[in-house]
């Protein structure tokens, strides 16, 4: 188009100058019938010719229109990209296993580790999380109790303690070093006096475990 132009050439047509001259056209009938109104003229067809103030009018609202275009657009796409999550990695069987050991306290029930795992593990269905459990013998052992005020069976897993797992497995979900810093920690509040109480009547554990 700017080769045609220096040419003295009709430029060729594109959307931008074909709608800056249906614009131009609208300005200058709508200028001729408000004119003709506030003179109380009769209103006649307006001129054949745009007038070049109405044409320069109507490229800086056409200007104005595609800088506002952009914006809004840019608006939208920021929109989208901040709202649109970025898919998470399913949690493997390792991820679920090694969080079970890391758990705070001696005792872990899925009802403690939906709420309070890290929040990539939450989704975990109780089904895989018991599953994951029995895969963890060498570290503690799955205690299935009533509890009062509980109508199904709580699953409790019972890690064992420091002492009682004689050589750390080489292919352990997490080092021993963690493990025995998180086993020492205060149990988790989900883990009530009323389930630590089923447990010590059945025989699980002790007063001195939950020391």
């Amino acid at each position: 188009m700017n080769a045609a132009i220096e040419n003295g050439e009709v430029p060729p047509k594109s959307k931008g100058t074909d709608l800056v001259t249906r614009v131009a056209v609208a300005f200058n009938a709508i200028e001729y019938f408000i004119a003709s109104l506030l003179n109380d003229e009769p209103t006649n067809n307006p001129f054949e010719h745009v007038t070049e103030s109405c044409y320069k009018k109507a490229v800086r609202y056409v200007e104005y229109l595609h800088a506002q275009r952009e914006m809004f657009a840019d608006f939208i796409k920021k929109i989208v990209e901040t709202s649109k999550e970025k898919p998470q990695p399913q949690p493997t069987e390792l991820d679920i296993t090694a969080a079970i050991l890391r758990f705070p306290g001696r005792l872990v029930t899925y009802q403690a580790f939906k709420k309070f795992a890290p929040r990539c593990l939450r989704s975990v269905q109780k089904q895989e999380y018991h599953h994951c459990t029995q895969r963890l013998q060498q570290y503690g052992r799955v205690a299935e109790l009533r509890v009062p005020r509980c109508a199904q069976k709580m699953h409790v897993f019972i890690k064992k303690t420091a002492a009682e797992i004689v050589s750390w497995p080489a292919d352990a979900p997490c080092s021993q070093e963690q493990y025995n810093e998180r086993i020492s920690e205060s149990l988790n509040p989900l883990i009530t006096e009323n389930i630590q109480a089923a447990l010590i009547n059945a025989g699980h554990i002790t007063n001195a475990d939950l020391v």
